[in-house]
Parts: C-alpha cells; sequence; structure tokens
C-alpha cells in the first residue's frame, strides 16, 4: 500500500470500496472486460478480502461488473444487442422524463444553463476532425447531461434508477470513446434538444432525443461492421487486458 493510497474507515468499509470501484470504471482506470482481483484490491486498501468481496457483490447488482465462471469478476463487457437494448431503454426513459418536465413546468432557466454548460464543456473537447481529444472529461459532461434531463421530471425513484443505467453506458463511453465526428455529432445534438426543451415543446424533445440516440447507435454499429471496434470478444466473458495489478488515483 502506497501513501495515494485512499484510507479506508472501518465503519463503512463495504461502501467505501463501491465508491472507489465505481469510480475507476466510470473514470475508465478499470476498463470494460478487465479482471478485477479481490485479493490485490484487499491488500492495497490495507483492508480484509470480505469487504472488497461485498462490494463486488453490489456493483454486480448495478451491472457494472460480471462474475465469470472460472474467471472471476470482471468490468462488464457489452455485445452489439447489450448496447441496442441499453439505448432503446434510454430513449423510452429520457424522452418520456424531458417531455414530463416540460408538461411539469420544470424547464428554469438555472437547468437550461446547466444543460448548457455541461454541452459547451464537451464541445471544448472536440478536434478539428470532430472527435474528441480526450477519453473521459467529455463523457463524464455528457453522462451528467443525460442525469439532469432524466431528474428534471422531478420523479425520484425513476432519476436513481436511470442513474444506475447510466453508468452502465459510461463504460461503453469510454471504450468507443472516438468513433469518427462523434464530437460534433453528440455537441449539435445536445443543442437540439436544449433547444427544444427551452421551446417548452414535447414533441421536438421527444424527437430531439430519438434522433440522438438512433445517431449514436448508428455510429457504434457502422464502427462495429467496420472493425473499428469490439465490444466484446467472441468469447462469453473473455478478458482481453490480462491480469494487471491496480494502482490507486487518490
Amino acid at each position: 500500500m502506497n501513501d495515494k493510497t485512499p484510507k479506508i474507515q472501518t465503519s463503512t468499509l463495504t461502501q467505501q470500496v463501491v465508491d472507489f470501484l465505481k469510480q475507476r470504471i466510470l473514470d475508465g482506470e478499470l476498463q470494460s472486460g478487465q479482471r478485477v482481483w479481490a485479493a490485490e484490491l484487499a491488500e492495497e486498501f490495507g483492508v480484509s478480502i470480505a469487504p472488497v468481496k461485498e462490494a463486488l457483490l453490489i456493483l454486480q447488482g448495478e451491472g457494472l461488473i460480471k462474475n465469470v465462471p472460472r474467471r472471476g469478476s470482471v468490468v462488464r463487457q457489452f455485445s452489439p444487442r447489450d448496447v441496442e437494448e441499453l439505448i432503446y431503454i434510454r430513449h423510452l426513459i429520457e424522452a418520456d422524463a424531458a417531455a414530463c418536465a416540460i408538461k411539469q413546468g420544470h424547464i428554469t432557466p438555472e437547468l437550461l444553463a446547466s444543460l448548457t454548460s455541461h454541452n459547451e464543456a464537451i464541445g471544448s473537447y472536440r478536434t478539428e476532425e470532430g472527435g474528441f481529444s480526450d477519453r473521459i472529461v467529455p463523457y463524464e459532461h455528457d453522462r451528467q447531461f443525460h442525469d439532469i434531463i432524466v431528474a428534471a421530471c422531478g420523479k425520484k425513484l425513476l432519476a436513481e434508477w436511470y442513474q444506475r443505467l447510466n453508468d452502465q453506458a459510461q463504460i461503453i463511453r469510454v471504450a468507443i470513446w472516438n468513433i469518427g465526428s462523434r464530437g460534433d455529432k453528440t455537441y449539435e445534438e445536445h443543442r437540439a434538444i436544449i433547444e427544444a426543451m427551452a421551446a417548452a415543446d414535447p414533441k421536438a424533445v421527444r424527437k430531439a432525443v430519438k434522433a440522438h440516440l438512433d445517431s449514436i447507435l448508428a455510429d457504434f454499429n457502422q464502427a462495429i461492421e467496420s472493425n473499428q471496434i469490439v465490444l466484446n470478444d467472441q468469447r462469453d466473458g473473455a478478458l482481453p487486458h490480462g491480469r494487471r495489478k491496480l494502482k490507486s488515483q487518490l
């Protein structure tokens, strides 16, 4: 254990390990398909292996970790079919939540300013070719942008469930971070969503959300067909990254 290793308080061991591991997954330090070694994490954090195993079970329940027989815990991998289903569910939730926010009168100047701020941050990472210059930061703003839309509906349980879904989507964002002109497309498609919400037009906002998510899926499928990306190995639960010694960022 080095000087930068986070200090774990004994009162909330499991939850703290959950928080640290989740952040590593969302930040892309632990990537799709990478094996997670409970014993090494326990040594790094200076705790027994029990809370680490409990944390992995919690993250498995949240869809971020998968237990592969005879291989152990790995960061979840997504097949093309998984991505299609995830985007379909996101469309159902986001389009309805955005329309709900309009009907409830929740589209405030502060809300629009927050969405615009995140989208401008995304736009600042675009390259001349229309892609992204950074693998993590723009997609963290992307994740928050969509969380805000769903939360604007004012339904707490829906927002909590969507955040879990959006965390899963973050694994895919990080794994497939720079497809063609995805930077320009994301920025402009988000602008269309903001404009529809500012106009308080439920039909327009549903259309804008659908167009954005359809665009993402089309780019993913095209990248898969052209072998630009491989979301999942042919073997279920394959471990392309091999074994690594995990090191703390903190």
